[in-house]
């Protein structure tokens, strides 16, 4: 999914999605209980259930033609206070294939935190995501690839009154190529949301970002990856974090991100994500391609059964 954040501004305006400390606890005993569960029975994955970030901000991978993805995100500093939820569906548009617009989807976000005091209308967000260039050359191999995108678009609503859940409507283009080592992304983003729900308590309030960003696979059931955007802002962040895949359709994401400006507290916070994909064939990803496996196509079936681990990192 696309993700925003909380901030506060100079005059003391809310632009915080809060979640009640039961929800929250609820929350943590959830992600944490589901995952071990799961792992007792992990399978290894034919095809890459992950979402269309790296952690915090958008990457080049694009989900397939009809593909329906479900995600679902938490990000808190301590499980008890400031915290962001979501639910979101995406839709793959296809067609499938190198080109202009040769790629695309789109998706809707649902928040459901606050609990109270945000009308329906302003708890919705939109993404959408298009493929501008992609090369192949199976030689390496390597893909390059360029994508362009709306993220977090939603109605803005009143941030005096906390009836906002403060899009932040950022444009975005970024590009990514693949080498042995893993992939690089870099990118530029501007958002258009109003000062109050980008700035932070210091008052910084930056607008366009450089993206920087790397992933690799580093086992079968296992992705890291990292990202940030520069600049000082309520969007402003380093992002590393781990993507378990539990088999072909799920998987599981454990993230830290730190705040630039040191003004926005608490700056450190943890992200987990919960991802399911519906379609047969789900997941396109230039990352596949250093996977020994086609860019158009799922990485080959496991040859033998990988045992993923009975335990998930604590918070």
């Amino acid at each position: 999914m696309q993700h925003q954040h909380s901030s506060r501004n100079q005059g003391g305006s809310q632009a915080t999605v809060w979640i009640g400390e039961q929800g929250v606890q609820w929350a943590r005993r959830s992600l944490v209980g589901v995952t071990l569960g799961a792992a007792l029975c992990a399978t290894p994955p034919s095809a890459k259930a992950a979402p269309a970030t790296l952690t915090l901000y958008p990457s080049t991978d694009i989900y397939r033609r009809g593909n329906v993805h479900l995600d679902s995100d938490i990000v808190t500093g301590s499980f008890r206070n400031t915290t962001f939820a979501s639910a979101g569906l995406n839709y793959g548009l296809g067609p499938d294939r190198d080109g202009l617009f040769g790629r695309s989807d789109i998706g809707i976000e649902y928040l459901p935190a606050p609990l109270t005091g945000v009308s329906p209308r302003n708890r919705l967000a939109f993404n959408v995501k298009t493929q501008i260039y992609n090369k192949v050359d199976t030689t390496g191999p390597t893909v390059t690839r360029l994508v362009m995108g709306l993220r977090a678009f939603g109605s803005r609503g009143n941030p005096g009154t906390g009836n906002s859940t403060a899009p932040k409507d950022v444009l975005y283009l970024v590009g990514s190529r693949t080498f042995g080592f893993g992939r690089i992304h870099v990118g530029l983003a501007h958002s258009l949301a109003t000062r109050a729900f980008l700035a932070t308590p210091a008052g910084n309030a930056a607008r366009t970002y450089l993206q920087l960003g790397y992933d690799k696979q580093i086992a079968r059931n296992f992705r890291f990856a990292v990202d940030f955007y520069s600049g000082k802002s309520s969007l402003s962040a380093l992002a590393p974090s781990i993507v378990w895949y539990v088999d072909n359709k799920a998987s599981f994401q454990l993230g830290y991100f730190r705040y630039n400006d040191a003004s926005v507290q608490p700056r450190d916070q943890i992200y987990g994500a919960f991802n399911y994909d519906f379609g047969a064939d789900p997941y396109d990803s230039p990352l596949s391609a250093i996977d020994n496996a086609p860019a158009d196509g799922p990485p080959p079936a496991a040859t033998a059964p990988v045992t993923a681990p009975t335990t998930v990192p604590a918070p």
